[in-house]
C-alpha cells in the first residue's frame, strides 16, 4: 500500500511538472502540491530508521515557503526557467523533509510539525490572498486571489489531515 501510495506522489509530481500550466495560478497549484500532497504520498515509502529532526524540517520547509514566496524571489523565477525549477524542487524537497520527519518522530512531534506548518502556511495564503495591491509582478490581483485561495485549498487540508492522523496515533492505547 505504501508503495503505491508513494506512486502515485511521484506520477501526481510528474504530471504537475509536464502539464502545460501558465499563469500565476497555475504555479501556485504546482507548488502547493508539491509541498504538500506529493511527500505526504512519497514520504511513505522512505525509510522509517533515520529522517532529520523534526523542528530542523519544519524549519527548512518554513524558510523555503517565505523566501520563496517574496516578491523579488518569485520576478526571479519567472524570469529564469532554471531558477523555477530549482524553486520547484525546494518545494517538493522540503515538503518531503517535512512529512517523513514527521511519519518518523515520537507522534505528537510530528503532529505539531505538520499542525504548525499548515499554520503557517495558512498565514502565508492568507497574507497573499488578503493583500490589497499585487505582489508579483506580471500577476493580477483577481490572479493573486485565486492562487493563494488555490493553496489554501491544497496545503491547508493536507497538513491537517496529516497531524489528526498522526495525534489520533499519539492517542491511542499502546
Amino acid at each position: 500500500m505504501r508503495v503505491a501510495l508513494a506512486t502515485l506522489g511521484a506520477a501526481i509530481a510528474l504530471a504537475l511538472w509536464l502539464a502545460p500550466f501558465h499563469g500565476f495560478e497555475a504555479h501556485m497549484l504546482r507548488h502547493a502540491a508539491l509541498v504538500s500532497v506529493v511527500p505526504a504520498l512519497v514520504a511513505l515509502a522512505l525509510p522509517g530508521t533515520w529522517a532529520p529532526p523534526v523542528a530542523l524540517a519544519a524549519g527548512l520547509e518554513f524558510a523555503a515557503a517565505w523566501g520563496w514566496h517574496l516578491p523579488g524571489a518569485h520576478a526571479a523565477t519567472m524570469a529564469s526557467p532554471a531558477l523555477r525549477a530549482l524553486e520547484q524542487a525546494t518545494f517538493l524537497g522540503a515538503g518531503l523533509l517535512v512529512w517523513w520527519s514527521a511519519y518518523t518522530a515520537r507522534p505528537l512531534a510530528g503532529t505539531a510539525a505538520l499542525l504548525g506548518t499548515m499554520v503557517h502556511m495558512t498565514m502565508l495564503g492568507a497574507a497573499i490572498l488578503l493583500a490589497p495591491r499585487v505582489l508579483y509582478p506580471g500577476a493580477t490581483l483577481d490572479a493573486q486571489a485565486v492562487g493563494a485561495m488555490l493553496m489554501l485549498a491544497t496545503v491547508t487540508p493536507c497538513y491537517l489531515a496529516g497531524g489528526l492522523l498522526l495525534a489520533r496515533r499519539a492517542l491511542e492505547p499502546a
